[in-house]
């Protein structure tokens, strides 16, 4: 794949436009479940199809597009993940595989649609199209909420060693991490410096499913996040 910022502006505003199928692409590759099946192994279309009921002659002009854009590399009918494909297997670490799909779930595709609807009145186009708060909607449709909430945990552990090497909580005797899910990074913090009491603020469908366990001593777990509107205070 030739590096985008390399190409022709006209090359570079067409491949932006086109977007919206790499991310339906790079979804259904992983609902599927291909790159497990390909984990660090070349296979055969014909085989791949065979063994997933695909059509063989579908599949290749499949995988030719995602040759493309830098995710398989296709060697006749030999097919294999990329250095970057290979973060869409499920059994990595630092795998994006949960976060690719909820891209292309409905409430994030039908929310982009009506950007046109946050620009012109500076209002939320995910509660114009639901009629309801984003969270809100999380809590009556686990189908989504709960591969959120789960995203938001994988995120966290991507980059809890990173926060830890950066901030020094030392001098502190109490944290409180607002919004925090299911509470991994305070638990990172909490495993750190022993002397730390900390608190887990979130919605309660949240908090439920923490990860706090052996830190009960230590940790208190408060789902009332956001329930309530607080008026802006002024002098």
């Amino acid at each position: 794949m030739q590096n985008p910022s390399t190409n022709p502006p006209i090359v570079q505003a067409y491949q932006l436009a086109t977007g919206f199928a790499m991310t339906r692409s790079l979804s259904v590759l992983i609902r599927l479940g291909i790159p497990d099946l390909l984990n660090e192994a070349a296979m055969a279309v014909p085989e791949i199809a065979a063994r997933l009921g695909l059509d063989p002659t579908a599949l290749f002009r499949f995988f030719r597009f995602l040759s493309k854009n830098g995710v398989v590399i296709l060697e006749g009918d030999q097919c294999r993940l990329s250095p970057v494909g290979q973060f869409l297997r499920r059994d990595v670490p630092g795998s994006l595989a949960k976060g690719l799909e909820l891209l292309s779930y409905e409430p994030w595709q039908r929310s982009w649609e009506h950007i046109e609807f946050s620009l012109r009145t500076g209002n939320s186009a995910f509660e114009e199209v639901y009629q309801m708060p984003a969270w809100t909607y999380f809590e009556k449709h686990p189908e989504y909420g709960k591969p959120f909430n789960e995203w938001m945990t994988t995120l966290s552990k991507m980059s809890a060693d990173t926060f830890l090497r950066t901030y020094d909580f030392s001098s502190f005797s109490s944290i409180c991490d607002v919004g925090g899910g299911h509470g991994f990074l305070l638990k990172s913090i909490l495993s750190r410096y022993p002397m730390l009491q900390g608190i887990l603020y979130d919605l309660p469908f949240v908090v439920s499913g923490h990860e706090l366990e052996e830190f009960q001593d230590r940790a208190t777990i408060a789902g009332e996040a956001f329930s309530k509107k607080f008026q802006r205070q002024t002098a």
